[in-house]
């Protein structure tokens, strides 16, 4: 499970996000630092994160092979 990990990524990643009640494409860049909000479970290799306040649906398997986990920052 991947929820509450933070990762930095490597390389940029394709992301999903709903707008209007349609899925739009986008582009996390490179150095993006995201969190993971819930996810991967079960058969689902979906993850939601949040990036700059805005919640995206990425798959999990580009998170692990695009991404740097850090440690999440203390509140």
């Amino acid at each position: 499970m991947l929820t509450g990990k933070r990762f930095v990524c490597k390389s940029a990643i394709v992301a999903l996000e709903t707008m209007d009640g349609k899925r739009v494409a986008l582009m996390v860049p490179k150095g993006s630092s995201v969190q993971v909000l819930s996810g991967p479970s079960g058969n689902d290799e979906m993850v939601s994160v949040q990036w700059q306040d805005r919640a995206l649906t990425i798959f999990a398997t580009d998170l692990r092979e695009n991404g740097i986990e850090t440690k999440a920052a203390k509140s």
